[in-house]
Formats: C-alpha cells, structure tokens, sequence
C-alpha cells in the first residue's frame, strides 16, 4: 500500500484512491500480532480464533460470527485503527445501549452496536 501511495509516477487520484481503500487492511506484522493475541486471549473476549491455531469447541452460528467481526471491525474503525481503544470502548458501558457493554449486547443484536458506532461516527449522540 505504501508503494502504491508514494509512487509519484501514478496519477495523484489513482495514489489517493490506494490509499483510502488499502488503509483499513492489516500489514504482515498486525496479522501476526493479531494471532498472537487470539492465542494468549481468554473466555469472555472479543478475539474470534480467526488468524490463530485456537479452536473454539463450541463455535459461534455464522450469523453471530459475522456479526461480531463487523461489530470488531467497525469499532477499530471508529479509533482509528487502535485496537485497544477499541477493545477498551467495547468493554464499558455505553449510554446509547442503555448503560449497557457494547460486548454483551453484540452477542445478541450486533445491529444495535454496529448503529451506535455509526452515530458516533457522524457526532450525532440522541
């Protein structure tokens, strides 16, 4: 991504538009990281076995997997990529979900977090 973005021979709209979208996906290093974490996280956390060896005996219905990647990712996206604000905001109570933890509430309805981090995200806070 970074090639693409300071190749000062491509258009700047083409090396603009590289940039927006390759933002978002994970270096070599956050993969690795990301499966290390997965490896050494315990009951109760966010981490799904997705880069790592770990086995869930008792996997999650699709339907509640991809729903808490999305919930995952979107919350990342809110913190600007910083996993750990994001681990952090997911884990403490938040006034949009009625005092609730946004982790809890994803296991049930993952909408209802994904749409408080879209309020959020355009400041719109009733």
């Amino acid at each position: 991504m970074d090639a693409l973005h300071r190749d000062l021979s491509l258009p700047e709209a083409i090396r603009q538009e590289a940039w927006r979208l390759l933002r978002h996906y994970p270096s070599q290093e956050e993969i690795l990281m990301a499966g290390k974490l997965e490896e050494s996280a315990g009951e109760g956390t966010l981490l799904l076995p997705v880069f790592s060896s770990a086995i869930d005996e008792k996997p999650l219905e699709p339907t509640q997997e991809d729903g808490a990647i999305a919930v995952w990712r979107a919350a990342i996206d809110l913190f600007g990529g910083d996993r750990t604000a994001a681990d952090r905001w997911l884990h403490h109570e938040a006034m949009g979900l009625g005092w609730k933890r946004p982790i809890d509430v994803m296991q049930d309805d993952p909408q209802q977090v994904l749409d408080l981090i879209g309020r959020i995200d355009h400041g719109v806070y009733t």
